[in-house]
């Protein structure tokens, strides 16, 4: 199962789309939403949301896939793959977008491996993040299903 952890208080602009794509994965996708911390200290806020991603997370056999500027970038059947592979695995993968101030990586790493995924190296808002990765979730199912959505 592929599950999707995100902390947001919505993503209006892009609900529509997002609702699509969900709707077209039900079978093989969860959404888990994580509302944010109010709070004015930051340290303070990245802290308990990443306490909030811990507790969704280790009910499973997973590999967390956290989307993060630093991460590892990739194209489309290189993030294919990795589906594929914990599909064969029978793995949960669970990606992660944090906050508006991020996530406190130590913390998550306290818990087990995790990987970092660049989903662009421009700065998007957080709800057109999840479309990205909610679209490119899709196509890569799409591709593991040879279904002629992604053309080569």
């Amino acid at each position: 199962m592929i599950h999707i952890i995100h902390i947001s208080d919505g993503e209006k602009h892009f609900s529509e789309a997002v609702s699509e794509y969900v709707k077209r994965m039900a079978k093989n996708i969860e959404i888990h939403t994580i509302r944010p911390i109010k709070h004015t200290e930051i340290a303070y806020i990245k802290r308990e949301e990443t306490k909030k991603l811990i507790e969704k997370i280790t009910k499973l056999k997973w590999t967390v896939i956290l989307c993060d500027e630093r991460g590892e970038t990739m194209d489309t059947i290189a993030f294919a793959e990795i589906l594929r592979k914990g599909r064969n695995e029978s793995e949960n993968l669970i990606f992660i977008i944090g906050g508006s101030y991020g996530v406190d990586i130590d913390i998550l790493r306290a818990t087990g491996p995790i990987r970092l995924l660049q989903l662009s190296g421009l700065v998007m808002p957080h709800g057109l993040a999840y479309l990205v990765l909610i679209e490119q979730i899709y196509r890569g199912l799409e591709i593991i299903k040879w279904s002629g959505y992604h053309h080569n």
